[in-house]
């Protein structure tokens, strides 16, 4: 009798077991799929690809990318594309995709080695802010031909491009605010671009041949000049030229090796904020700035030597 209910009960047992399996794997969910970060999406062709119309920004610098692929295309939203040191990529095959971003605002391609620029670019009607520094191979006159047909085209950057001189036909960008000179070997800039009239920020910083004299002169030119950044360029003296720069808002003098400046920069009315750390200037001199241009904020301290 007792093996009879003891057999009894095990079966019970392993029936209840069963169908507590059973519910389990009913009541089972099908697994969600893992919702991609921003940061995912941005920076893998992988990721972007596999949420393609969240993609606002591809982020593919140093990815040793040996092309671009057209699969990209599907990324409609991109506004920002980021490529800078990929060189081994063929820009002009390139191109046949980049162009397909028709609300594209940014483009870098710092470091890439291109000998021409692909007149394709011209396809990217909304473009404004262009990388195209540290690209020393390219003939600008010739670039400025192409890039005078992006009627956006509002920021451009040409740092570390080892160029002494600009072309006159810089002036030609038709949109043309923010033009980033820093770390050339510039004397001067050309005098076209006082003919510049949306022209409002230079950084000509690192610099270290240009005339100061002369170049104060010539932005003495430019009307709608508000930002000027000037560092890192071995100046012990600043220029009383500095005067003539009226509407000039913004001044970065940093890490120069100044130990006064010229009575000029204190009749600079318009004179928001002034960077002078990393000069020679004592903290007194600098205590008695201060108290020359209340309305001017000066930051002597920060920035890297």
């Amino acid at each position: 009798m007792k093996s009879y209910f003891f057999i009894c009960f095990m079966s019970f047992f392993i029936f209840a077991c069963q169908e507590s399996a059973k519910n389990n794997d009913t009541s089972k969910e099908p697994a969600t799929k893992k919702e991609l970060k921003p940061e995912e999406y941005q920076t893998s062709i992988e990721n972007a690809l596999s949420v393609p119309e969240k993609v606002d920004i591809l982020r593919l610098g140093q990815k040793n990318l040996k092309s671009f692929p057209a699969e990209l295309a599907k990324c409609k939203n991109l506004k920002s594309l980021y490529l800078g040191y990929n060189p081994d990529i063929d820009y002009e095959k390139a191109f046949d995709v980049i162009v397909q971003f028709e609300n594209l605002e940014e483009l870098q391609l710092t470091g890439n080695h291109l000998k021409k620029l692909p007149t394709k670019i011209t396809a990217l009607k909304k473009l404004k802010s262009l990388w195209i520094d540290a690209n020393n191979k390219l003939n600008w006159e010739e670039t400025f031909a192409i890039l005078k047909e992006l009627p956006q085209l509002q920021e451009i950057f040409l740092g570390d491009n080892d160029i002494k001189k600009l072309p006159e036909n810089l002036v030609d960008l038709p949109a043309l605010e923010i033009l980033n000179l820093e770390r050339n070997e510039l004397n001067i800039l050309p005098k076209s671009l006082e003919n510049a009239p949306k022209l409002h920020t230079i950084n000509i910083s690192g610099n270290l041949n240009i005339k100061l004299v002369d170049l104060f002169q010539t932005l003495s030119k430019y009307k709608n000049l508000q930002v000027l950044q000037i560092s890192e360029n071995a100046m012990s003296i600043l220029p009383e030229e500095i005067v003539a720069l009226q509407n000039l808002e913004v001044l970065w003098i940093n890490n120069n090796r100044l130990k006064n400046l010229p009575n000029g920069l204190l009749k600079l009315s318009k004179l928001k904020n002034l960077y002078v750390f990393n000069n020679d200037l004592d903290s007194l001199y600098l205590q008695d700035l201060k108290k020359q241009l209340p309305n001017t904020e000066i930051v002597s301290k920060g920035g890297m030597k």
